[in-house]
């Protein structure tokens, strides 16, 4: 088996890519880019199986909302 990707994997990716794009426009002024960049890259590694990567983006993802969203979070 080659480890090419296949153009289905191809059009996963590329509706991947578009479906965050355009959930990152929508959701602009609720979250910050560090926030949209972490999900983001833990969606992709989600889609590509790569639980390592995916793991590691949601783990920072946690730190950082705790570290820098604490009191966004206390006023809610």
């Amino acid at each position: 088996m080659s480890d090419t990707p296949t153009l289905a994997d191809a059009n996963t990716f590329e509706a991947l890519v578009d479906k965050h794009e355009r959930e990152a426009r929508q959701d602009a002024p609720r979250s910050c880019a560090t926030c949209r960049a972490l999900w983001i890259v833990a969606e992709r590694a989600a889609a590509l199986r790569d639980a390592t990567q995916r793991r590691e983006a949601v783990e920072a993802l946690h730190e950082h909302r705790v570290r820098d969203h604490r009191d966004e979070e206390a006023a809610r």
